[in-house]
C-alpha cells in the first residue's frame, strides 16, 4: 500500500501504530511509527506516492543495498555491509527536518570486526562522524540541505 496524508487520491493514511515496510533492491526493514512521526512523514511521502522514479532521477543518485549486521538503539547507529560494492559501513539517522534519512560512513573490514568486539570504539567512531570528522569516508554526499544526527 502507498501511504499519502488522508483523503489525498483515496489512499488512507497510516493508523497510529502502523508499522511501514520500504524495500529498496530487496532490502526490507520494518519500522514502527508513532503518532508523531506519521503526521511528519505523511507529507513527504505523497511525493512518492504520485511519482515512485522521483529519487532515479536525481542527480549522483544511487540506490544502495544496506544490510544491517548490528545495530544498537540506544546508541542510534548501525554497522553493516552494502551488498553491490561489499563495502562495509557505520551509519546513524540524521534529519532536515522535512525528510528522515541515514548517513553511511565507509569502514574497513577491521573496523567492522572491532567494532562489532568493542562498543566504546564503535560509539566514539560514530560521534565522531556525526561531528562530520570523516565526511571523506561517505558513501553518498548529502545534498545541499543536509541533515542533522538525530
Amino acid at each position: 500500500m502507498q501511504w499519502a496524508p488522508a483523503g489525498l487520491s483515496g489512499v488512507p493514511a497510516p493508523a497510529p501504530g502502523a508499522q511501514s515496510s520500504t524495500a529498496v533492491d530487496g532490502a526490507v526493514r520494518t519500522i514502527e511509527l508513532s503518532p508523531e512521526q506519521i503526521a511528519k512523514s505523511t507529507s513527504t511521502m505523497r511525493w512518492f506516492q504520485h511519482d515512485p522514479d522521483f529519487l532515479g532521477r536525481l542527480p549522483n543518485h544511487r540506490f544502495m543495498n544496506c544490510e544491517d549486521r548490528f545495530f544498537s538503539r540506544a546508541d542510534r547507529y548501525s554497522l553493516g555491509i552494502e551488498t553491490e560494492s561489499e563495502r562495509y559501513y557505520a551509519s546513524f539517522p540524521v534529519s532536515t527536518g522535512l525528510v528522515d534519512y541515514e548517513e553511511y560512513y565507509e569502514i574497513t573490514p577491521d573496523q567492522f570486526q572491532r567494532f562489532l568486539d568493542d562498543r566504546a570504539a564503535a560509539i566514539e567512531f560514530v560521534e565522531s562522524c556525526r561531528r562530520h570528522e570523516h565526511d571523506e569516508l561517505l558513501l553518498q554526499q548529502p545534498g545541499w540541505n543536509r541533515g542533522v544526527p538525530t
